[in-house]
């Protein structure tokens, strides 16, 4: 019925990939079209980021294998926006990027909405803790190499002159992580650091809710 359907030129989409294992199993038999990651998977993004970036950047690939298009649910701030970002996705869906809005309003919120993303890829600055860690976590992914970002055109470098930081122990691991002599180590003590900084984040955040 799926391929009857494909052969008219409907498109399929998964809903709520990661909220059980059945759907890992749709995924490998049927024709999808679209992958729609599941909020779950993002609700731990502040506690245990690391393991969140593995599990959303393993569906971004599947879906870049199977040609798929990706759209990850549970964007709900500016800041789990940005890591998302940074981690190679392109679609999402989440109170984040807008509430659900009667279709009247929806040509002011898009003009708006297209400037704000404008303004943010001309800047190209990062601005989140989480933001920064993701980036820093990709571009090291694994733990195998240094950064493949030069130091002086390196987002974080202007993150970290923006933040006050310029000198700082966070700092030096962060040069390290772009030639040192042991910039493995380097790169697990700026980001256990930068976890740490997501973390006590999280908890004034939860404080002051």
């Amino acid at each position: 019925a799926i391929q009857k359907f494909k052969a008219t030129g409907v498109k399929i989409a998964i809903d709520d990939l990661g909220s059980g294992y059945s759907n890992l199993l749709r995924l490998s038999s049927l024709p999808f079209d679209i992958i729609k990651v599941d909020q779950g998977l993002l609700r731990n993004i502040r506690t245990a980021p690391l393991q969140t970036f593995s599990m959303v950047k393993s569906v971004l690939d599947m879906g870049s294998d199977f040609h798929e298009l990706v759209i990850v649910e549970g964007l709900e701030d500016d800041d789990v926006i940005e890591a998302i970002y940074h981690l190679g996705c392109r679609y999402g869906q989440g109170y984040g990027i807008s509430p659900p809005m009667p279709p009247e309003l929806f040509p002011q919120w898009y003009n708006g909405y297209r400037l704000k993303v404008h303004a943010c890829a001309q800047t190209k600055d990062l601005v989140s803790d989480l933001g920064v860690l993701a980036y820093h976590w990709m571009s090291t992914r694994g733990g195998q190499s240094a950064s493949k970002y030069p130091l002086h055109s390196c987002l974080i470098t202007r993150w970290l002159v923006a933040q006050g930081l310029e000198g700082s122990e966070a700092a030096h691991w962060h040069e390290q992580c772009h030639g040192g002599e042991d910039h493995v180590e380097a790169s697990r003590k700026f980001i256990d650091w930068l976890v740490k900084r997501v973390g006590d984040a999280n908890i004034k955040r939860q404080m002051q809710a």
